[in-house]
């Protein structure tokens, strides 16, 4: 139940990941940084949730067509060939096909082999991804040993697109329970219809606290985009080494940046947070979400 409890969370309300840190004497949502790290955690959401609704579905594939069974914590889920390379997968209860993939008659863990995948469930936040169709179209290339790239664009809004490479010690089954080392860039949109960012709301008036209110703006659209600096490594629980940029612009023409840089401390996971000029450090113990 824990676990529903956080997935419906990340990918629906956004929660931050943060609001039980275990930091430093003096450590509170009025740092100087604390907006640095609500974009932070802003970041890890949205990734997580592009590699759960369009990636995943494709190493869940590859795992049934390898073995004839669906994997481990797949529910509700069928899958179905229309000929040699073409699959429909059907989730969840929901009418029509969920997802269409043409594997083009390769193993996706085969070096140079390439996936296509198109989304036709996205009803919720689509992140900018989705086409005037209605669909997401997603490509994810094996371009190394146990090493995939993931790349989405929105044709019609090109300016939004995911494109990231991830590396496994083995192809997974599922891609975000092992862990993966993780790099690339991307720009998508949140809209805070399907974002619950009233809970975070609070009075950034001070001057401590440069920049736009970037997560409440009057349309409630802002676009995230990201870079990875390094390489970042994600363990089954959270990210615990290397940096991303990330930048933030509204509607109204407001920009604001932060520099994540992730270490593990011991059992604690720490994000380093560079914001307006100021660096700060945020430890948390993320072992009872598990």
């Amino acid at each position: 139940m824990k676990k529903l409890i956080f997935y419906i969370t990340v990918i629906f309300f956004s929660a931050s990941l943060f609001t039980s840190c275990t930091t430093d004497e003096g450590d509170n949502p009025d740092r100087l940084t604390s907006r640095g790290l609500t974009m932070t955690d802003e970041w890890s959401n949205v990734t997580d949730a592009v590699l759960r609704r369009y990636a995943d579905i494709t190493f869940k594939l590859n795992y049934y067509i390898k073995t004839g069974q669906y994997n481990h914590g797949v529910y509700e889920t069928f899958m179905q060939s229309v000929d040699e390379n073409i699959w429909e997968v059907y989730q969840y209860g929901e009418e029509g096909i969920a997802y269409k993939i043409n594997t083009n008659g390769q193993a996706l863990d085969s070096v140079g082999s390439i996936w296509e995948l198109t989304s036709f469930t996205d009803y919720y936040n689509n992140l900018g991804l989705r086409q005037d169709d209605g669909t997401v179209n997603c490509i994810i290339t094996c371009i190394d040993t146990n090493s995939w790239n993931i790349y989405s664009i929105n044709n019609d809004l090109p300016e939004y697109f995911f494109d990231v490479n991830i590396s496994y010690k083995s192809t997974p089954s599922t891609i975000y329970v092992y862990p993966y080392t993780f790099a690339g860039k991307g720009n998508l949109c949140l809209n805070d219809n399907n974002y619950y960012y009233e809970a975070r709301k609070s009075d950034y008036s001070d001057n401590r606290h440069p920049g736009p209110d970037y997560y409440y703006t009057n349309n409630g659209i802002v676009d995230l985009s990201f870079e990875s600096e390094s390489d970042l490594q994600r363990t089954s629980e959270y990210w615990s080494k290397g940096i991303v940029n990330i930048t933030v612009h509204n509607t109204e023409d407001e920009t604001s940046s932060t520099r994540a840089e992730f270490l593990r401390k011991s059992t604690e996971y720490v994000v380093k947070i560079t914001y307006g000029g100021v660096t700060e450090e945020w430890h948390h113990n993320y072992y009872y979400y598990y």
